[in-house]
């Protein structure tokens, strides 16, 4: 049996053509079942999926979601799949190319499979099958004239916005506007073109980068990841204290879905312009104070986690207990590998407020007493060109 394929960008109304042909089905008395990646964690944070389980259009359909589920079961249930039942798949991306043999195996029994916003490998796959796209399309969206071919997605406010080539330039270019004018307003170098974290843009180039170290440490921690088989489909990392998002978008284009959380909102605000209009990387902002954030969240968990010279900023200003605090929820939010950079407490510009006396080695021995992890390993910043000592927790 044919397979239909929905693809075109954001908005097109993939969504609405699955509810309605789920509808139709139901009314002709068909046994229909509908799915969406458990798998994956941008989903998983949509509680209308994990709550309710509810899918809905843009238009305000909506229907009952019947299986939010891993890759690994939903190869079962295809497996299961009666004749002239309609299965119908939306964010199909999310399930990874292995699943294109099971849907194909399915609807050669007889199931008619509709599968929604596919992957280009899916896709490629499923066209060596015999199985055509279907392109939808629509009109840009900001200037209401022309036919979109382009997408932003605006993740802190949920979501995308679809235009044509010249609407995409035009709002680049207000965006790396605006980011310039944040950069040289905000702290720690107001009125300066200079920047903690390197900026890639290319009015940027020459700027004064606080951290030249940033590209070394990220090189460091991509390479420890490899070596650990990271990332995973669907793999995950936080990055506390991220700035303006330098690591979060390194390790999202390794393939990790990022998020950074930081209490200065001008850098989440920056983050989140250069995520959405040049990066594209899907990277998530959030803007909190890392005590609050760390305490409140106790079930989100990542692969992969990193702090650098954050949490000695912590004990500054809530004491020393607050900080070693932050570190054990740090330690228990992180499944595979945790990255760890502290501030020394000889440091001189610290002036001996941290309120403690601490080294790398008292900080290795506290993640290999507090942690949980198997092993730290300690990567001397002499060594590798890097400002400070990355300690490394590995929990496997």
């Amino acid at each position: 049996m044919p397979i239909t394929i929905l693809t075109g960008l954001p908005g097109v109304g993939k969504t609405e053509k699955l509810i309605l042909a789920v509808a139709e089905a139901q009314k002709a008395g068909r046994t229909t079942a509908t799915f969406l990646c458990g798998d994956s964690p941008r989903l998983r944070s949509r509680r209308n999926l994990t709550g309710r389980r509810r899918m809905s259009s843009r238009s305000g359909l909506r229907t009952h979601l019947d299986h939010f589920v891993s890759a690994d079961h939903c190869v079962e249930l295809l497996s299961e799949a009666e004749p002239n039942a309609l299965l119908a798949f939306d964010e199909a991306h999310h399930f990874g190319e292995r699943l294109v043999e099971h849907w194909c195996a399915a609807a050669n029994r007889g199931a008619e499979l509709l599968i929604a916003a596919p992957s280009d490998p899916q896709i490629k796959a499923l066209k060596k099958r015999g199985h055509r796209a279907t392109r939808l399309t629509l009109t840009c969206q900001a200037c209401e004239r022309r036919e979109a071919s382009h997408f932003f997605v605006h993740d802190h406010e949920n979501r995308t916005e679809s235009v044509c080539k010249a609407c995409f330039v035009r709002l680049q270019t207000q965006a790396k506007t605006e980011i310039i004018e944040c950069l040289r307003e905000g702290k720690p170098f107001p009125g300066t073109d200079a920047t903690y974290q390197p900026i890639e843009l290319p009015e940027c180039r020459k700027w004064q980068v606080n951290r030249e170290d940033s590209q070394q440490r990220l090189d460091l921690m991509l390479a420890v990841c490899a070596d650990e088989g990271l990332p995973q489909a669907h793999a995950s990392y936080l990055d506390i204290g991220c700035n303006t998002g330098f690591f979060c978008h390194g390790m999202a284009k390794a393939g990790f879905t990022s998020k950074g959380v930081d209490v200065t909102a001008n850098d989440i605000r920056i983050a989140r312009l250069l995520s959405t209009y040049f990066r594209r990387d899907l990277a998530t902002y959030e803007v909190a104070n890392a005590y609050k954030y760390l305490g409140s969240t106790p079930d989100e968990r990542f692969d992969v986690t990193s702090a650098f010279s954050v949490f000695q900023w912590v004990m500054i200003q809530r004491g020393p207990e607050s900080g070693l605090e932050c570190m054990r929820w740090l330690f228990q939010k992180t499944k595979r590998l945790c990255v760890l950079e502290m501030g020394e407490s000889s440091e001189d510009h610290y002036g001996g407020r941290i309120g403690m006396d601490y080294d790398s080695a008292w900080i290795e021995d506290f993640m290999l007493a507090e942690g949980g992890f198997a092993r730290v390993q300690c990567v001397r910043g002499s060594e590798h060109q890097l400002w400070r000592d990355l300690l490394i927790g590995f929990k496997v």
